[in-house]
């Protein structure tokens, strides 16, 4: 019982502050173009400008938008289904016993990007990935 109460206070602050946020309408034309499909959508004002939670066909995705409602960018959880075959091919046969529990995708202006977190027996390794499966990036 508490913790539904905790959750519906939750969910009923999100929506308040929510309501209260005046969110360019450029940037809110700019989500709706993007992703049509968005649901449960939750703006905030950020330092840079807003940034819109929302559900994106069953993930999670974070957009940001500059004060003027520019788009600056696009991340959604995803999984590693989402990745070239290529790309798996080549990081599962250098470690076999590895697997990814974590991949976002990002959208810019300038193309998408995969980053890609393998975990090896607890040593993690990161990759930035475009959509072809070619390594951009290392970490």
């Amino acid at each position: 019982m508490k913790t539904l109460l905790s959750t519906f206070l939750l969910a009923l602050t999100a929506l308040s502050a929510n309501a209260q946020i005046k969110v360019n309408p450029k940037a809110e034309e700019a989500l709706k173009e993007q992703h049509k499909k968005a649901k449960d959508i939750v703006w905030a004002e950020v330092e840079k400008g807003f940034t819109a939670t929302f559900d994106n066909e069953g993930y999670s995705s974070i957009a940001e938008f500059e004060k003027n409602g520019k788009w600056i960018k696009t991340e959604t959880e995803m999984y590693e289904e989402v990745l070239a075959e290529s790309f798996l091919t080549t990081v599962y046969t250098k470690y076999p016993d590895a697997y990814i529990p974590k991949v976002i995708r990002r959208e810019t202006p300038e193309g998408i990007t995969f980053e890609v977190i393998l975990d090896d027996d607890g040593k993690a390794y990161g990759y930035t990935v475009d959509k072809e499966g070619k390594v951009l990036g290392t970490k």
